[in-house]
């Protein structure tokens, strides 16, 4: 059955991977106290609606570091997508590529960057980049990262799962939102179409929350 939500999404994926490997993608740390603070946080962000505002078609554009995205999205660097999926780490970035947003990847890949790079060229790519003990091992990283065109990020995952939570964070000033889990939970449901089907849901969602803001 297909998905037509976060909630969806995920329950599709938990169907589908193993045990183990759902559990790394949904999983936080130890009791998992941050993951819980995190949604108290965002549910408790209250948004006052405004009604007949006139805004009926919601402008989802935004422009971040000189670039247009089509909507304030980037899809966050994720280990093992391609376990999630058969080269899926390429499905991501396809996928952001349809979309118009940015991909992340993360340092921890089944493709590599040049892989990346090679497969969607026209795409915005960013990498996520681990400062290790051995900081040549590091300069080694960013040096290959930068020399395919990719832009290299500290930033981390957000905790969306439905579009009034992007709003919330653009109410407090951010410009985009990663988003982590609902790109893999729609990956691991139905692939590339799965992707590009989790960001137009929650494109429409953001419009919908937009139309009361």
């Amino acid at each position: 059955m297909s998905f037509l939500s976060y909630d969806d999404a995920r329950k599709s994926a938990r169907r589908k991977l193993p045990r183990g490997l759902f559990d790394y993608i949904d999983r936080g740390v130890g009791e998992e106290a941050s993951l819980k603070r995190l949604r108290v946080a965002l549910d408790e962000a209250e948004i006052s609606p405004r009604i007949l505002s006139g805004l009926v078609d919601p402008d989802l554009r935004t422009e971040l570091f000189g670039k247009q995205l089509s909507a304030p999205f980037i899809i966050a660097p994720t280990a093992m997508a391609g376990l999630v999926h058969q080269g899926g780490e390429v499905a991501l970035a396809k996928a952001a590529q349809k979309y118009g947003i940015p991909f992340c990847l993360s340092t921890q890949s089944l493709s590599s960057v040049d892989e990346i790079a090679a497969a969607v060229p026209e795409l915005d790519i960013w990498m996520q980049i681990y400062l290790w003990q051995d900081l040549a091992h590091s300069e080694k990283m960013l040096k290959r990262a930068w020399d395919a065109g990719v832009r290299v990020t500290v930033m981390a995952d957000s905790g969306i799962r439905r579009g009034l939570d992007v709003l919330r964070y653009q109410e407090k000033g951010a410009k985009a939102v990663m988003l982590g889990r609902l790109p893999i939970y729609a990956l691991a449901s139905e692939g590339m179409t799965g992707v590009i089907k989790a960001l137009e849901i929650l494109g429409e969602e953001l419009s919908e929350a937009l139309r009361y803001r």
